[in-house]
């Protein structure tokens, strides 16, 4: 009796490539998506300026070609989170927790491979401390209202 072939489970490779191409698709449509923004506000001197275009701007860009990278490399920084968590997650299930560096599982598992039991390892972990740091970065300082645009961006994102 003949067994079904079944799908081959993908590769660390294969999922970081994977990564790359979602990265570039997903930016891709927004990158349309701002240009059809653009042309519905009037802005039409913008869109040979669009990021990742292929065009060279001029010497003496219009104004608004600033905020207009300033969008899209939010735009790229939320894509590179999404797809980031989404391979990630994959990563998780198709190759096991312990094949993510930071990662509980990939711990244990290292302290085992050093030959220590449970016991040894329920004796480090007693001596770990764990305390919170509260950092501020310049680019976390944004007002509300543009934080609020950001949210629901990356949430229309992950629908």
């Amino acid at each position: 009796m003949a067994t079904p072939m079944t799908e081959p489970q993908p590769t660390r490779e294969q999922l970081r490539l994977e990564g790359f191409e979602l990265i570039d698709d997903t930016l891709a449509f927004l990158i349309g998506c701002l240009g059809d923004a653009l042309k519905s506000l009037g802005e039409d001197a913008l869109l040979p300026y669009l990021p990742w275009s292929g065009t060279v701007p001029d010497e003496h860009p219009p104004e608004g070609t600033q905020q207009l990278y300033s969008i899209g490399f939010q735009l790229l920084n939320m894509v590179e989170e999404r797809v980031a968590a989404a391979i990630r997650r994959e990563r998780e299930k198709v190759i096991g927790p312990d094949s993510i560096r930071g990662l509980w599982p990939r711990a244990l598992r290292d302290m085992a491979a050093l030959g220590l039991g449970p016991k040894e390892i329920l004796d480090v972990l007693a001596d770990v401390d764990v305390q919170p740091v509260l950092t501020a970065h310049p680019t976390e300082a944004k007002r509300a209202s543009v934080r609020e645009r950001h949210r629901a961006l990356y949430e229309e994102l992950v629908r």
